[in-house]
């Protein structure tokens, strides 16, 4: 079996498949593959100042009076001024430095920083307002629930005890809890996005809790004591994993230890992930990720090269960040999510020309240096990116979000139709659920700080009936997109060919006109196809094919096909030009597509013990476009890739099959929409078998697992997900019984 009858074969199967906190004073027990954590400076070694200032981070208000101290050093260091500055010199030369902060009514913060010999590193600390406070008896236990969010925290009966001593506390206990939100702002999380093994993660939400006896001693969960947590999903990328992993920070290392896991739960816009811990710290719903770097420069107003400068990365499209040094010559290279888009700037309290950079599959490099603003300038607010109009069904979630670079002490206010929303001050404003009243409402942000202020371009809300999203087909059709685009590019071309002999193009259609070139010269009729390293193009008009008079197809493609001498790779480069395909049933017209554009893919094919392995990464290029012409909305690709792949675990009679959407990007009238997750279920591949054989192959299978979800905007909308049952589709946080049928 060649390799692209098994590409075509299987894109085939699956569409046809997938159609049917810190303060606690404690932070547990590092674990073994931490780094060690910073020694105090030594007398006469090189020092450096650390200096900054530390905001609320639901206000971005400077707070004064918060003590401040640098785990490298014994003791309480100073408090910040009323402008919310502070400073400290003589902190020993590191890679990272960890800064704690702490004031009442806020969730303790950290910032991990690098160190210098002879030179200041600034930071920003932001801090949490406590979101919900209670005492309890230690013999009885307690849950404490935040009434604005989902966030809660259940302590078991006499589960408490002395962090230092392990001693039982005496007298009544005080639970604090904080949410942090990355969404709102990455740089909310305590670190820097850094695992204790080394890899990069992506947060989906954190919660801090504090525990203190009645003479404010830190307290901890005792030793075999767990405690049930739930953490508000809140991420930019609005991509959550049903079961995601729990990381907790170490407040020495200034790392993130993995521990744990949480599960998804509740309906939108009040998810939350669920799971136990054995200790308390800010703990933090994670997946590690992929990353690329962003390599750029730094220079003056005057175009000179800057050693030294911090430079950030901040998730557009995901919650993290990532920082860097510039070198001597001005360059640096700092981390961004793979296939996610960032914004990259220097750091505060200088302030430069902020660059947006991604989504990118692998490295970029920035058209223009970063220029730096004179020292004690200060810039005034700049949106990375517009406030993003938006579609949304009735009686769902919507949020409109103001991305900035400047200043970090902004404050904001959102209008609606041009007039203020009360309590409408954080970057981003939620609407929990939208009715078909909102329609054509229109809402602006107004940024300012200290050097300025800055209005939105107008982002207008459309609100259409909920029955048109909670249509399942309309559901499959945005998930699937992709393979849309692939039917386009490449079913004219495969009428060319069949089963490795070419055909006369001439003789493809019942109706219609078609026409081909292979290698630039007519398709040589009746001869073999078999070397897979050849350009193949067609033209049709009108062309109803013999394969299956319900398509009718117009316009041109092209493939470039790549293959090696065994058979077993091949790339291909699929090409549309203002193709048509229009599909039937009886007299009515289901499908009128237009495509245009190119879709990249590449195949593998291996044998282990007798057993077949398929795999097939494709992915259209950005800008490549489909119109829908039944209604003439067009879809826009943007990135990302979907994995295709067969595995035989019975040689030519069962295979495990999987789909596996990896952040594929694309738009529709403007709005985001991003498909991601993998589906994976077992197929029969001889379709000549008896049904008590089919039946007995499946039982002996792996089960129906995963799912793979869409969201709008950076919201769920929908997902595919297995269930004992088969497939489920939920739909706006409706399950669809209808859809409960195995693949």
């Amino acid at each position: 079996m060649k390799v692209h009858y098994w590409v075509i074969s299987v894109i085939g199967a699956v569409v046809l498949s997938a159609c049917g906190g810190g303060g606690s004073g404690s932070s547990g027990t590092p674990s073994a593959s931490s780094p060690d954590a910073p020694s105090p400076p030594i007398a006469g070694a090189p020092t450096g100042r650390i200096a900054g200032i530390v905001v609320a981070s639901d206000t971005g208000l400077p707070l004064a009076g918060v003590q401040f101290q640098v785990a490298s050093i014994n003791g309480t260091n100073g408090i910040t001024a009323a402008d919310g500055s502070f400073s400290q010199d003589a902190v020993g030369s590191a890679d990272r430095q960890v800064v704690r902060f702490v004031r009442d009514g806020y969730a303790d913060a950290f910032v991990t920083t690098a160190v210098t010999s002879g030179a200041t590193a600034s930071i920003t600390g932001r801090m949490a307002p406590i979101a919900a406070s209670a005492t309890f008896d230690n013999s009885i236990g307690t849950t404490l629930t935040d009434t604005n969010s989902a966030a809660s925290v259940i302590i078991p009966p006499s589960g408490v005890v002395d962090a230092a001593t392990g001693a039982a506390p005496q007298g009544a206990i005080t639970i604090r809890i904080a949410t942090i939100n990355p969404a709102t702002n990455p740089a909310n999380m305590p670190g820097d996005y850094t695992s204790s093994t080394g890899s990069t993660i992506e947060s989906f939400g954190a919660l801090s809790v504090q525990l203190r006896d009645a003479g404010g001693k830190p307290l901890n969960l005792a030793s075999g004591k767990s405690a049930t947590i739930r953490i508000p999903l809140a991420s930019r990328s609005g991509l959550p994993q049903q079961t995601i992993a729990l990381f907790y920070f170490n407040e020495t290392t200034g790392l993130w230890v993995e521990e744990g896991t949480a599960t998804l739960a509740g309906v939108a816009p009040n998810q939350y992930y669920e799971g136990t811990v054995t200790h308390f710290s800010t703990w933090n719903a994670d997946r590690v990720v992929n990353t690329i770097f962003v390599n750029g420069c730094v220079s003056s107003s005057g175009n000179q090269p800057l050693d030294g400068i911090m430079v950030r990365s901040v998730g557009i499209d995901y919650s993290g960040l990532a920082t860097a040094r510039t070198d001597a010559q001005g360059k640096f290279r700092v981390a961004i999510q793979r296939n996610g888009q960032a914004s990259i700037s220097a750091a505060f309290p200088r302030s430069a020309t902020a660059a947006t950079a991604g989504p990118s599959a692998t490295d970029i490099t920035l058209p223009a240096c970063l220029t730096l603003s004179p020292a004690g300038e200060k810039l005034a607010p700049v949106f990375l990116a517009p406030v993003v109009s938006t579609v949304a069904p009735a009686g769902s979630p919507v949020a409109f979000s103001a991305l900035m670079a400047g200043d970090e002490t902004m404050t904001y206010q959102w209008l609606r139709n041009g007039s203020v929303i009360d309590g409408a001050t954080q970057s981003i404003y939620r609407l929990p659920s939208v009715t078909l009243a909102d329609s054509q409402s229109q809402f602006t942000v107004k940024v300012a700080n200290a050097s300025g202020s800055v209005i939105s371009e107008t982002a207008t809300l459309a609100v259409i009936d909920a029955a048109r999203i909670a249509d399942l087909n309309n559901l499959l059709n945005l998930l699937y997109a992709g393979f849309d685009l692939s039917r386009v590019t490449s079913a004219p071309l495969n009428l060319f060919e069949r089963n490795g002999t070419w055909l006369a193009p001439a003789a493809v259609c019942r109706t219609g006109i078609a026409s081909g070139l292979l290698n630039g010269r007519p398709i040589p009729a009746g001869s073999d196809a078999a070397d897979l390293n050849y350009v193949v193009s067609g033209t049709f008009d009108k062309c109803i094919t013999q394969d299956d008079p319900d398509v009718e197809l117009s316009g041109f493609a092209s493939a470039s096909y790549t293959s090696n001498a065994e058979v077993t790779s091949l790339g291909v480069t699929w090409h549309a030009d203002n193709v048509r395909r229009i599909s039937r049933q009886a007299s009515t017209v289901v499908a009128d597509i237009t495509g245009n554009g190119s879709d990249k893919s590449a195949s593998t094919v291996s044998r282990m013990n007798g057993l077949e392995t398929s795999i097939n990464v494709s992915a259209p290029e950005s800008g490549a476009t489909l119109l829908n012409n039944l209604t003439g909305e067009v879809t826009r690709f943007v990135s990302g890739d979907t994995v295709l792949s067969s595995k035989e675990i019975v040689a030519n009679k069962l295979a495990m099959t999987s789909i596996e959407q990896r952040s594929r990007t694309f738009t529709i009238a403007g709005v985001r929409y991003v498909a991601n997750g993998l589906l994976s279920f077992p197929v029969v591949l001889d379709n000549q078998l008896p049904e008590p054989e089919r039946l007995k192959l499946l039982s002996s299978a792996p089960a129906l697992s995963g799912q793979v979800s869409l969201t709008r905007n950076g919201f769920q909308i929908g997902r595919i997900f297995a269930t004992s049952e088969g497939l489920s589709a939920e739909i706006n946080g409706v399950v669809n019984p209808k859809f409960n049928t195995a693949p």
